[in-house]
């Protein structure tokens, strides 16, 4: 191709261009690429590209319509910081020595597709158009902190590498989505506080930040969701190092089904996660829709999902928690869901985490299975309106999830599972857990307390067996007939002309206190029976008190 060459003039700094410049004159006013594969020298200079967006390039055919290098190899420091550029910038198949610098820089748009570059510097950067990066190698960070961009943040199948941070988008604003789709990030992705109005896509994506944070999002804002899994066509992302979403807000839901994440990160500051390999941390997190770490997700680490709230669903249904370093005896894995609200919480593990914490954790409806109860539950504050199963559980199953894997007694788990089955109608079971939970109580207390539990425990099982008292009141009774048949003779009268002495009658009416039937006020004995007679109208009045106590316990619940 003829490329005309561009007028010297003694204005121009750089009076003697090179091939590719030249190209570039020539063709920059009329939306055609510079495309130099054919040419030799692909060198551009940097300074010639700041003086040419700058205006200070003369003899060029016209108005500048793009910037579009192809096969370009850009040498020294390309700085555009603070310039208003009012067409797009595409590199395609080009090499950067430096890292451009386009802080605080106004864009219509910037594209990267098959090229390399040792980081990008573009705080501050507003782009009205979209910021595309499709293949390209990035050896150290690229800042986008403060970059306000009004289309599309796309990382496509690019490698993006640094000792450090990969990515630095802290407040960074993008009105639409932001994508790492197929990327490999090895570093640190920090986008603290950022605003993003579409979706966050990690779809594909591989996070290497071993030991460390991979993705550090606190107070992040996204619109429509942060998505790690797989669709038809792609694979999940897989994760190494720690998730931190801390008081980020997510507008629909965050996805990591089938996506495994490993080599978690001790150094948390949080006080159950403290020094505890940890893979997801996000305390206080807002989720519209849910929160799905289901079909095959995996982790090596803890999750820390606490103070959470989420609209739709929580499921780790078919997670698996893998044996490791971070399932050993000094640190076992542990899922902590407490303080969360929730629709709906899935928990029909594949291998379950060795704890899961529930406490102050709230659902409408809880999906278990007994086959994977972690080994330590903790259900304190608890509270939900309905339990489902894939398959049958019984009440007895129920009462040992309650107690699992903790020794002391909360009467709240209790409760809560009491109220769960009376609302869906099973009374005899909400019945079996009441007298379960005073049977636990019973063993928590001390001195004349448990004394008086103990009565209560054989006299009408606390409440919840009444037909006991009735059991006492038979075997007392006979015993009394026993005892004063033979010697109904040997009665005393306290009365003129007393009724006929009736061993049977005369029992009855020493236990029930509150009826006479006089026989007790009639007749004595001063025989041994007497102290007979005195133990059954001292078990009366334990059996009268234990029923009554009973009786307030079923009008209180009722």
């Amino acid at each position: 191709m003829d490329v005309p060459q561009p007028r010297s003039t003694s204005d121009s700094p750089i009076p003697d261009f090179l091939p590719m410049e030249r190209l570039i004159l020539a063709v920059c006013a009329t939306r055609t690429p510079a495309d130099g594969r054919s040419i030799a020298d692909k060198t551009v200079r940097a300074d010639f590209l700041e003086r040419l967006v700058t205006g200070q390039v003369k003899g060029l055919p016209g108005e500048i319509r793009t910037i579009h290098l192809i096969g370009a190899s850009i040498v020294g420091e390309l700085v555009l910081t603070g310039l208003d550029i009012g067409y797009p910038l595409t590199f395609d198949w080009c090499k950067f020595d430096q890292a451009p610098r386009l802080c605080d820089a106004n864009l219509l748009s910037l594209s990267l597709t098959d090229s390399t570059i040792p980081g990008l510097d573009a705080t501050g950067m507003r782009v009205r158009g979209s910021v595309s990066m499709v293949r390209v190698v990035s050896t150290e960070t690229i800042d986008l902190r403060y970059a306000q961009i009004d289309g599309v943040l796309h990382f496509r199948e690019c490698d993006l590498r640094s000792s450090s941070h990969a990515v630095r988008a802290s407040q960074m604003a993008v009105r639409s989505n932001v994508s790492f789709a197929k990327t490999v990030v090895s570093g640190q992705i920090r986008m603290i506080g950022a605003q993003i109005g579409g979706a966050a896509i990690f779809r594909g994506a591989d996070l290497h930040s071993p030991n460390d944070v991979c993705l550090q999002a606190e107070r992040t804002e996204i619109d429509e969701g942060l998505w790690f899994d797989a669709d038809a066509t792609r694979r999940a992302a897989t994760v190494e190092g720690r998730i931190i979403l801390d008081n980020a807000r997510v507008g629909g839901s965050i996805l990591l089904s089938g996506v495994a994440l490993t080599q978690p990160h001790r150094g948390s500051t949080r006080k159950r996660l403290k020094d505890r390999p940890t893979s997801l941390q996000a305390y206080g997190l807002k989720v519209t829709r849910d929160i799905r770490c289901d079909q095959e997700f995996r982790s090596d680490g803890a999750i820390g999902l606490c103070f959470a709230s989420v609209e739709g669903t929580v499921s780790f249904d078919t997670a698996t928690f893998a044996p490791g370093a971070a399932d050993t005896a000094a640190d076992p894995s542990l899922v902590d869901l407490s303080g969360t609200s929730a629709g709906m919480v899935e928990l029909d593990f594949a291998q379950p985490p060795a704890t899961l914490d529930m406490t102050n954790v709230s659902a409408r409806v809880v999906t278990d299975n007994p086959s994977t109860w972690p080994a330590v539950i903790v259900l304190d504050g608890f509270a939900y309106d309905r339990l489902s199963s894939p398959q049958p559980v019984t009440v007895r199953e129920r009462i040992r999830w309650l107690t699992r894997g903790d020794t002391n007694y909360r009467p709240q788990p209790y409760e809560q599972l009491i109220a769960a089955y009376r609302r869906a109608g099973q009374e005899h079971e909400a019945r079996v857990v009441g007298y379960r939970k005073q049977h636990a109580r019973a063993k928590e207390v001390r001195g004349i307390s448990r004394i008086w539990s103990g009565i209560l425990w054989a006299t009408v099982g606390y409440g919840y067996r009444t037909w006991l008292a009735s059991v006492w009141l038979i075997g007392l009774t006979a015993l009394g007939w026993s005892v004063f048949t033979p010697i109904g003779e040997s009665a005393i009268a306290a009365v003129e002309k007393p009724p006929q002495f009736h061993s049977l009658v005369y029992s009855v009416d020493l236990l029930i206190p509150v009826v006479s039937l006089g026989q007790d006020s009639t007749w004595r004995f001063d025989s041994g029976a007497r102290w007979v007679a005195w133990g059954l109208i001292l078990s009366g009045w334990v059996l009268t008190t234990a029923v009554a106590t009973a009786i307030a316990r079923v009008l209180r619940q009722g």
